[in-house]
């Protein structure tokens, strides 16, 4: 069976506007600009229902390069999709501008969705 995944990178006036490429099992989305998240937009994605590794690293840029930032920084989360249900990753940010991944509850995450830019929905394999 099949499961919405939600990611959703919440805007944060006062942060580093850092790429995150986000990756499912360790692979990324192939192809779709979609799977680098800036803050304040979220993709969703069609995904089988399993146990998987949900990952995030800073791109790395001619900014965050030059500011020092140790931009290798990454974050993995394993979560549990269930068919027909919905699951929503929050991307944050830590103190030194790399991401952090969270599951957040349906009611919480559909409200950062509502205020975010929606990326060009994927389908995965």
């Amino acid at each position: 069976g099949r499961a919405m995944l939600y990611v959703v990178r919440p805007w944060r006036g006062f942060s580093l506007d850092n790429l995150y490429r986000i990756t499912i099992d360790g692979q990324p989305f192939t192809g779709h600009d979609m799977a680098d998240l800036r803050a304040g937009s979220f993709f969703q994605v069609l995904v089988e229902a399993k146990t998987m590794r949900i990952g995030a690293q800073v791109v790395p840029s001619v900014m965050n390069i030059r500011s020092g930032l140790p931009f290798l920084q990454r974050a993995q989360l394993q979560i549990t999709t269930r068919r027909g249900e919905f699951t929503f990753v929050r991307v944050g940010v830590n103190p030194e501008g790399g991401p952090v991944l969270t599951v957040v509850a349906a009611g919480e995450g559909q409200a950062l969705v509502e205020h975010a830019r929606r990326l060009e929905s994927i389908l995965a394999n």
